[in-house]
């Protein structure tokens, strides 16, 4: 324990101590770090632990009295809670950092990946055993079900890519604030790194549901045509996944929000 009071008078009690938090920092996450201990880095874990002494001892003698801040280690003099500098790197060294992060994010979603990847093809042949008339030679009769067929795949992969990206941008965006708040990126380069890593993927998904969709259809059009337009509607949604996750402060409320206007823009064609 190194302090219970009021909140308001938190700041006031560590600058007493002679920590006074710097700058463009969160007071909270300050709070937290000054009784984090860095067990990767051996040195800086003797400082993270010496502080934490100091602090503990203080609040053990803490009685409105003026505590010796004598006791406090040079060391933390140097400690970057108390001297905090922000440094900006090139756009090019974030970009790549973030890209790097979401990569390394797609990669471990093995089981996501594999299971959207069996969704796909099968949802391709669900569609095309439903609407049989289409694999006919009789194209006037089958209108109407290529018309149900391709809006059906249209709904499915929109629907799959919005409901992705919904609950990757909720779950990611406390991260992505409190990063922003430590002025590390923007978000136009949270935002690039996010659509170079994520849109190739839906792209893929999308050309895989496309192909096999013409094969077990016999659709006519060429594989190109398919799977560029089931490709562009797919980016397409997940741009519209963004933006409603920007404007909204949770999963819970970017999927309340998107979920009716995917059904708005189905009724509406």
């Amino acid at each position: 324990m190194i302090y219970m009071g009021d909140r308001v008078s938190a700041t006031h009690y560590f600058q007493q101590l002679g920590l006074t938090i710097p700058t463009d920092t969160n007071p909270a996450e300050f709070f937290i770090d000054l009784v984090t201990i860095d067990t990767e880095d051996p040195e800086q874990a003797a400082i993270d632990r010496a502080r934490i002494d100091y602090l503990a001892d203080a609040f053990c003698t803490y009685n409105y009295q003026k505590v010796d801040k004598s006791k406090l280690p040079i060391s933390l003099q140097t400690k970057k809670l108390t001297e905090k500098k922000i440094v900006t790197q090139p756009f090019f060294f974030r970009f790549l950092v973030l890209l790097k992060r979401s990569l390394r994010q797609n990669i471990r979603d093995i089981k996501i990946n594999f299971l959207r990847i069996a969704s796909s093809i099968g949802l391709a042949g669900l569609f095309s055993a439903v609407f049989k008339s289409v694999r006919s030679e009789n194209l006037a009769a089958s209108v109407s079900d290529r018309v149900a067929l391709l809006s059906y795949g249209v709904i499915s992969m929109t629907m799959m890519s919005l409901t992705k990206t919904l609950n990757l941008f909720g779950n990611e965006k406390p991260v992505v604030m409190r990063e922003q708040m430590r002025k590390q990126y923007s978000s136009f380069d949270y935002l690039l790194s996010k659509l170079v890593a994520e849109l190739p993927l839906d792209v893929l998904f999308s050309t895989i549901f496309g192909i096999c969709l013409k094969y077990a259809a016999k659709l006519r059009s060429p594989i190109y045509c398919i799977s560029g337009v089931f490709s562009l509607l797919t980016v397409a949604s997940a741009s519209l996944g963004f933006a409603i996750g920007s404007v909204t402060s949770n999963v819970e409320e970017a999927m309340t929000v998107g979920m009716p206007l995917m059904v708005i823009l189905m009724a509406v064609g």
